[in-house]
């Protein structure tokens, strides 16, 4: 009988620490989830935001090659049926920000190169079919970057120099 009670009692009591190291857990599991949540949602305001900026951009064709010192490159890629074009943000000869949108390049450029970017036709499907889209950074800074662009060029990137 002292057997059974002892037994009886050390499940209990291991029971009752099971019990408590899964609550521990939850509690855990829910911080961490709720700390995931906080961060995307702040994430998805400033995404909206950097797109808005996008919006208010002129997108015109590039009528003459312009010099461009790069502060920011998102290289093109497709999600699904979806294709999104190459975008360099940068600052031309007359020290104004712009962006060019590429569709044809297909080399990685670094903050701080200099590229060159051309006239090239772009018809009314592909300019309909690439529109540039916000990609997070984790500095802000260059996420303010999409703001302060007024105006934004189709045409094609040359690689001139690196750094």
């Amino acid at each position: 009988m002292k057997i059974k009670n002892w037994l009886y009692m050390f499940c209990i009591n291991y029971l009752n620490l099971l019990i408590l190291l899964v609550v521990c857990l939850l509690f855990a599991q829910c911080k961490v989830i709720t700390h995931w949540w906080n961060n995307y949602r702040i994430d998805e305001k400033a995404f909206l935001y950097m797109n808005s900026c996008i919006k208010k951009w002129d997108l015109v064709d590039l009528k003459t090659s312009k010099m461009v010192h790069v502060l920011r490159f998102d290289a093109k890629y497709k999600q699904t049926l979806v294709q999104y074009p190459n975008l360099i943000i940068g600052i031309d000869e007359k020290n104004d920000t712009i962006a060019i949108i590429d569709i044809d390049f297909n080399e990685i450029i670094s903050e701080g190169d200099t590229v060159r970017a051309c006239p090239r036709e772009w018809n009314l499907v592909d300019k309909g079919q690439y529109f540039p889209i916000a990609r997070m950074d984790k500095k802000r800074s260059k996420n303010k970057l999409y703001c302060c662009v007024k105006e934004a060029y189709y045409g094609k990137i040359e690689k001139i120099s690196n750094k």
